[in-house]
């Protein structure tokens, strides 16, 4: 189940648009060109898979990595347990 959340490029999209800091399904949907819908999908998925954070801000929420996801010099790691996945990413310089 952890690696199957990750292998799909729509989810690392959105985990790459969090880099820069906490977001709204609207900024992420713009970072990553889809409609909010299919965000909104795929960030329960990561949910679930304990990989974001969402925090609520009056009537929306903001989401962001979750202590599970490290970012530091251009790698983005992701701890599944006994499980850590390194993967380089420009974009999070």
């Amino acid at each position: 189940m952890c690696l199957r959340v990750l292998s799909v490029a729509t989810r690392l999209d959105v985990l790459i648009a969090l880099c820069a800091g906490p977001k709204s399904v609207q900024d992420i949907a713009e970072a990553v060109m889809l409609d909010r819908g299919h965000v909104s999908v795929h960030l329960g998925t990561l949910l679930r898979a304990r990989l974001v954070d969402q925090i609520a801000e009056g009537r929306r929420h903001i989401y962001q990595h979750s202590r599970h996801v490290k970012v530091r010099s251009g790698t983005m790691a992701v701890r599944f347990s006994t499980l850590r996945v390194s993967v380089p990413i420009s974009a999070c310089r």
